[in-house]
C-alpha cells in the first residue's frame, strides 16, 4: 500500500503572472501589482517599497490607538454605528472580555465579562440595539449594543467558537460543534 509519487510543480518565470492594476483611492492614484503563479494558485501581494510602485502611490498604515484585553484575540472586530453618528468596534477575547470601543478614539464605551472565553466574532441586530456572542462555556449572549449588560443567554449544548449570524426572521443560527441550533 504505496502512495504515488509526488507531481513536481513548475515554477519558472514561465509560470507567473504579472498583473498591474490602476486603483484610485481618495483622489490618489496607485498600482496594485500581484503575482498569480500556477504552481501555488495564490496571489502574492506587492511590497511597499517595489521599483514598480510609484513613490508618490505608496500608501502607509499607522496605529492609531490600541487596547489591551489581556489575553488573545481570535476573533475579527465588528464595526457598527451609534445613533450619535459613533462607531463602535466590538471585541473579545481569551481573557473573557467583550468590550465596545469608540472607533475613532479607542475609549472604552463598555465591557462585560462571560464565564468563559470569546474566540466568536460579534454580530449585531438587525434593529441595532443588541450584540450576540458566542462563547466556550455553551452560550450565545444577547447583549445591549448601547451599555454591554446581558439581556438573554441561549444555552447550546457545546462550545461556541464561530459567530452568530443575523437574518431578518430575527432567527440567530449559530454552529456548535457538529450541531447546528437556531434560536
Amino acid at each position: 500500500n504505496q502512495n504515488p509519487p509526488m507531481k513536481k510543480r513548475r515554477t519558472d518565470l514561465d509560470s507567473v503572472k504579472k498583473t498591474i492594476q490602476t486603483v484610485s483611492t481618495n483622489g490618489l492614484m496607485y498600482k496594485r501589482i500581484s503575482y498569480l503563479t500556477r504552481a501555488n494558485q495564490s496571489l502574492q501581494p506587492i511590497e511597499p517599497n517595489h521599483p514598480d510602485l510609484a513613490p508618490e502611490s505608496r500608501l502607509e498604515l499607522n496605529r492609531q490607538w490600541n487596547f489591551l484585553l489581556g489575553k488573545c484575540i481570535d476573533a475579527s472586530p465588528l464595526i457598527f454605528p451609534f445613533p450619535d453618528n459613533r462607531y463602535g468596534v466590538v471585541i473579545g477575547s481569551h481573557s473573557h472580555i467583550l468590550c465596545c470601543l469608540d472607533a475613532l478614539t479607542g475609549e472604552l464605551i463598555w465591557s462585560c465579562e462571560l464565564p468563559d472565553r470569546i474566540e466568536s466574532s460579534a454580530a449585531v441586530s438587525l434593529c441595532g440595539a443588541f450584540i450576540f456572542v458566542g462563547c466556550y462555556d455553551g452560550c450565545i449572549y444577547g447583549c445591549n449594543a448601547f451599555n454591554g449588560s446581558i439581556s438573554w443567554t441561549f444555552r447550546t449544548g457545546g462550545q461556541v467558537k464561530c459567530s452568530p449570524i443575523v437574518v431578518p426572521f430575527n432567527a440567530l443560527p449559530s454552529t456548535v460543534e457538529t450541531d447546528t441550533q437556531t434560536v
